[in-house]
């Protein structure tokens, strides 16, 4: 059963009566092509402005940009009913039949699946002004860059000198230096490669497991499944989860509810998920990335002691003890819901 309030707060079911995994996917797409989806933008905020003010900077005025963005984004991200659907798939044979996942796990595979969870952690650390700042630069940047060719024409594109010049306008107009590290940032004169996140969420879901009859159930033969099917449902995941913590937000912000009104909710939430017994009204919990960070250094020492590491190395190495808190993504809830 699904319910949505009114505007005249009355809650009334939802005619849809599909699964839940199919009726979301259906809600954001929907939700996703309307006008009120730039709300998105005016709740991301990077360097004290929101996406929608970065947008709204632009030397080059068309009306519902920021609309149109926001769909291609829900588009291009992979939030698309095919994909959720069949991730739904996987999603089930990890939880209840785990054994039947037919990967390789030599050591290629697990340094590889270590390096993605860090890196996962790595672009989710909060500072002082941001939940997800590393993130939320990557997104700003994409964001301008998508601005900029939904504004100009096919010739323009093809002139960098141009786009610099659009990125300082902007700049300029926010009262920012263009002599910044951010600046450099967003023309890719600096750290210029997107986020693997982006690429891994573009790819679909199990590509090698449908037989020459395009039989679904064949996915569970041996040798069908990827690394890449995994990690691609944790990115897509991944953006959802900033993008729906963003919205929330904006809704707790706007209702006047604070930290302090929803940290009866928080404690049960965290003694629940195992993380924490006491997470008081003046817990910082951006805090709680503090045991990641240091499991993450901790588990760097398994290289130091074995040329090619392998799981069982982990666990004879004691190293496996910090992957209690490597596997906690919930943790990046607690700082992204009250920041």
């Amino acid at each position: 059963d699904h319910y949505y309030v009114n505007n005249t707060k009355q809650v009334l079911p939802i005619s849809d009566r599909s699964q839940t995994h199919k009726f979301i996917p259906k809600a954001i797409i929907e939700w996703a092509k309307l006008p009120k989806s730039e709300s998105l933008f005016k709740q991301l905020v990077y360097n004290n402005f929101s996406f929608s003010r970065w947008f709204d900077a632009s030397p080059y005025r068309v009306m519902a940009v920021s609309q149109r963005i926001a769909t291609s984004w829900f588009d291009e991200y992979s939030l698309d009913l095919n994909y959720i659907e069949r991730d739904h798939i996987l999603r089930n044979e990890m939880s209840y039949r785990p054994q039947g996942f037919a990967i390789d796990f030599n050591n290629n595979a697990f340094q590889t699946t270590l390096s993605f969870v860090k890196d996962l952690w790595k672009i989710s650390e909060p500072d002082s002004s941001n939940a997800f700042s590393i993130l939320d630069r990557h997104l700003l940047r994409l964001g301008i860059e998508k601005l900029y060719h939904s504004q100009t024409t096919p010739l323009r594109k093809l002139d960098s000198s141009v786009y610099t010049k659009f990125v300082m306008d902007i700049f300029d107009n926010l009262g920012i230096s263009t002599s910044n590290h951010l600046f450099q940032f967003i023309i890719r004169r600096v750290e210029p490669n997107d986020l693997d996140l982006f690429s891994y969420a573009k790819q679909g879901p199990y590509r090698k497991r449908i037989n020459s009859n395009n039989n679904p159930s064949y996915y569970r033969k041996n040798q069908y499944y990827s690394l890449n099917d995994v990690f691609g449902i944790l990115s897509r995941t991944f953006i959802l989860m900033r993008f729906s913590l963003s919205m929330a937000n904006g809704l707790l912000n706007n209702s006047t509810i604070t930290k302090n009104d929803i940290g009866f909710w928080l404690n049960n939430l965290g003694r629940n998920f195992g993380i924490s017994n006491n997470l008081s009204n003046t817990t910082n919990l951006t805090d709680l990335y503090t045991s990641v960070k240091d499991s993450m250094e901790s588990i760097e020492t398994i290289d130091t002691i074995v040329a090619s590491p392998t799981l069982l190395d982990a666990h004879n190495n004691s190293v496996s003890d910090e992957f209690k808190f490597l596997i906690q993504f919930q943790r990046a809830f607690f700082w992204g819901i009250t920041n």
